[in-house]
């Protein structure tokens, strides 16, 4: 993992590009979420896929009660497809 502070100006317009299309990303096939969690997404900026996981509250463990927004937290994972 490389942090921010390390990556050239275009790598970080990249990223940015990449969680803003995370974040207006509305394509759900039933294939890729079948329980309807809207977990998982592949979309074409800069060939990046995410992933969405359910944390407990310390972000160290998985969370058990993925209802209760007063115990898990979501953080959600971005990457390059050539890199999954």
């Amino acid at each position: 993992m490389v942090a921010m502070s390390q990556l050239g100006q275009e790598d970080k317009e990249k990223i940015i590009r990449g969680y803003r299309a995370a974040a207006a990303f509305d394509d759900w096939p039933e294939g890729y979420d079948p329980y309807r969690e809207h977990n998982f997404g592949k979309f074409e900026v800069d060939n990046y896929i995410f992933k969405i996981d359910y944390c407990s509250l310390d972000e160290i463990h998985g969370s058990e009660h993925t209802e209760d927004q007063n115990t898990m937290i979501r953080v959600m994972t971005m990457m390059s497809a050539a890199d999954y």
